[in-house]
């Protein structure tokens, strides 16, 4: 809902685990294409299937690879969405630079992930505990520092704290 997106439009889900973001890309919100970046064959593979199985094989694509080095073309996509996957990325300002070159004029980037910094969150009970906290304020400016206007919110989900940036680009 954050990113926006259109019927006519190109979604790119870095980090897209088990497709779920790329599949909802279409069939809630009407995307016309939406691309999974993953470097797990074996989510890549059960991804394509719940794909098919949900109707949307047709308009989604599972491919290999990182946010350090996205394989596909420059300004390709309307929208570059990061689900509780900045975290593992090895070099965030490589990755948010490759997110610039995909974005289309106009285009929307949306970065969400549990705050593990926050007081409140329950990494006890949680599955991720052990996933390292994201520098959200560092997003910020170099999303910033790439010419994109951005914001940053905390909320909580589901009793879980989390931080989202949404940027745009020129």
């Amino acid at each position: 809902q954050l990113a926006e997106i259109g019927p006519t439009e190109t979604v790119l889900d870095i980090g897209s685990g088990p497709g779920t973001a790329v599949i909802d890309a279409v069939k809630r919100f009407g995307a016309e294409h939406a691309i999974g970046i993953e470097p797990a064959g074996v989510l890549r593979a059960a991804s394509a299937v719940r794909a098919a199985v949900r109707g949307t094989g047709a308009t989604t694509k599972f491919i290999d690879g990182t946010a350090e080095a996205l394989p596909v073309p420059d300004a390709c996509a309307d929208v570059v969405v990061a689900v509780n996957s900045l975290h593992p990325w090895e070099d965030v300002d490589r990755g948010l630079a490759e997110v610039a070159r995909v974005l289309r004029p106009g285009g929307r980037f949306v970065a969400s992930d549990e705050d593990f910094s926050h007081g409140d969150h329950p990494r006890g009970d949680d599955p991720h505990a052990d996933w390292p906290a994201v520098d959200y304020d560092r997003v910020v400016e170099v999303c910033g520092q790439l010419d994109m206007t951005v914001e940053m919110a905390r909320a909580t989900a589901d009793g879980v704290p989390v931080q989202t940036v949404t940027a745009r680009k020129p």
